[in-house]
């Protein structure tokens, strides 16, 4: 029952990147059908071998911002929002249960990582399909159904990092070449966008790859050079001069612009905060209280001053205290691992700063996946009996890349003999 419920979370992961793309009449988006089944087939399986994990600071930080929020309904400007913002954070305790619950080792954080690249993937090639149609998510901009072109390209760009680090990873050679060539059709999806965020936290995701291509093999440093090649043949002919003519003005739009109009939002935003600095204005009623105070109704687009102005100080310490936490578990990590997290994590908060993201799935799906592999790379090691060995605890997993060894590092051998074939291998 262990393994059909976890079958069903990667199932859950395979959809958040598209889940927009299919959306049941009166019952909610793909992801939330497949969320609710993977919940009822993991709690099956919890009382069936009732066997709770400990939680970490991480847990009991989320579960306090979530109940500081709930609590916010108390001086809420708009009690219709905060209550439908309080059962969107129950489903995302559910969720993070969900996923700690049950990757518990390196090889089920690997596989959530795959699925969510090869969802990803499904998001790309649907935003291609868009393209050859001619069907434009708004004026020359293309994006997959249901999908706002700047919230999917931030989407895609998590994967390029992902699908290089499995790419380094995988001992299978189809395995290897696969995520490697997807790199390619996530960055064309991100470029069709049109997206200026996208094409920054992109970047963000080609850097990382650059960074760790001198620890790849030889095939991994001559994909890089193909990809680099292809692409400055390729893209200028596949991508719209329209697109391009959009993406050269972030330089001017950075400098003197209004980034469509989100300065200003946020101006007002700011005015409202110092109003109400505490406590906030309650949880999701941002919208209500631009109304109230400015006259117009707006999103935040952008997660830290929707935080700040709905759940005051106090829920923006709370919310920090979360993100410390977790870079703190990327610090303790080891090279290849950290570098993947740090660039994810940038990418994510680079979307932040556009994007109303405290609910959505990906930003509490990465924070989980960065606290469950820490734990499965860290914790394994202080427990081994043999504490003289020369290679240290921090260098093993780089250590073991370099080993080449012949095992599949998604096949159910435990890190622990990973790590004993490394010491066979120094003596």
């Amino acid at each position: 029952m262990q393994l059909i419920a976890r079958m069903a979370i990667l199932a859950f992961v395979f959809t958040i990147p598209w889940e927009n793309m299919i959306v049941i009449p009166g019952f909610g988006t793909i992801s939330k059908l497949t969320g609710i089944v993977a919940f009822s087939l993991g709690f099956v399986a919890f009382l069936l071998q009732p066997q709770l994990r400990n939680f970490k600071a991480f847990h009991v930080l989320f579960l306090s911002f979530v109940m500081y929020s709930a609590i916010s309904y108390v001086w809420t400007v708009d009690n219709e929002l905060s209550l439908d913002r309080i059962r969107s954070n129950f489903q995302l305790v559910l969720f993070v249960w969900l996923i700690w619950q049950f990757l518990e080792t390196e090889r089920h954080v690997l596989q959530a990582i795959q699925f969510y690249v090869l969802g990803s993937v499904v998001g790309a090639v649907a935003t291609l399909v868009a393209y050859l149609a001619g069907v434009q998510s708004s004026y020359m901009r293309y994006s997959a159904e249901g999908f706002d072109p700047n919230e999917l390209s931030v989407f895609l760009a998590i994967a390029i990092p992902m699908a290089w680090y499995l790419s380094m990873r995988h001992q299978t050679v189809w395995l290897v070449w696969l995520n490697r060539l997807l790199i390619a059709a996530l960055l064309i999806a991100i470029l069709l966008t049109g997206s200026r965020t996208g094409l920054v936290v992109a970047c963000v995701g080609i850097t990382f790859i650059l960074i760790t291509m001198s620890r790849g093999s030889t095939g991994a440093k001559i994909s890089v050079g193909l990809l680099l090649i292809v692409g400055a043949i390729a893209l200028p002919q596949v991508i719209p001069e329209s697109t391009w003519a959009r993406l050269a003005t972030l330089e001017e739009e950075l400098a003197s612009g209004t980034l469509n109009n989100r300065t200003n939002i946020w101006s007002a935003g700011l005015s409202i905060w110092l109003n109400n600095l505490a406590f906030g204005v309650g949880a999701g009623a941002f919208r209500t209280a631009t109304h109230i105070n400015h006259g117009f109704v707006a999103a935040p687009h952008n997660t830290f001053l929707s935080i700040l102005v709905e759940l005051g100080a106090v829920g923006f310490m709370l919310f920090g205290a979360i993100m410390y936490v977790v870079w703190k578990k990327i610090s303790e990590m080891p090279y290849l691992e950290r570098w993947l997290y740090l660039s994810t994590c940038i990418i994510l908060m680079l979307g932040l700063f556009t994007l109303t993201w405290e609910t959505k799935k990906p930003l509490w799906l990465l924070g989980s996946l960065i606290l469950c592999h820490a734990m499965a790379l860290v914790e394994p090691y202080t427990q081994l009996p043999d504490e003289k060995s020369d290679i240290s605890v921090s260098e093993t997993p780089s250590r073991l890349l370099q080993l080449k060894n012949k095992h599949n590092l998604l096949s159910s051998k435990p890190r622990q003999l990973y790590f004993a074939d490394a010491k066979k291998s120094k003596l």
